[in-house]
């Protein structure tokens, strides 16, 4: 391997005065995991800056595709075509956005492994081959 490892997640220099506002065109789940999120990324763990907005937008929405495409499709995840059972499309886009809500929240340090890492800095002192 070359070069040296990543440090992990950068803190935010300092939190905003206040957080933005819940964008107004959001569902409901999306609002919901907005106001629930931003304030821990921000306020308490400092690794959202305000450049990062969109990854975490694109989480909230992703988010939200979840929670309507499970409550849509309820338990019947297949239904019946012309005589063959067939898999309901629904749970495809399911599975699809929930690859993206996990995607997002690890590059959001969301996640335990992505924290893990970010707790593990690499200040260069121990490397012996640098």
């Amino acid at each position: 391997m070359k070069g040296r490892k990543p440090v992990g997640l950068v803190t935010a220099s300092a939190p905003p005065t206040s957080l933005p506002r819940t964008p107004a065109w959001f569902g409901r789940e999306a609002k919901a995991e907005w106001k629930r999120m931003l304030p821990v990324l921000m306020n308490e763990r400092r690794t959202l800056d305000l450049a990062d907005l969109a990854a975490f937008t694109s989480y909230c929405l992703a988010v939200e595709q979840v929670a309507v495409a499970s409550r849509e499709l309820g338990t019947a995840y297949t239904y019946q075509a012309n005589g063959l059972t067939k898999k309901h499309p629904l749970v495809d886009i399911r599975d699809k956005a929930m690859a993206q809500v996990l995607r997002h929240a690890a590059e959001l340090g969301m996640t335990s492994v992505s924290r893990s890492r970010a707790a593990i800095r690499d200040d260069g002192e121990d490397d012996l081959l640098a």
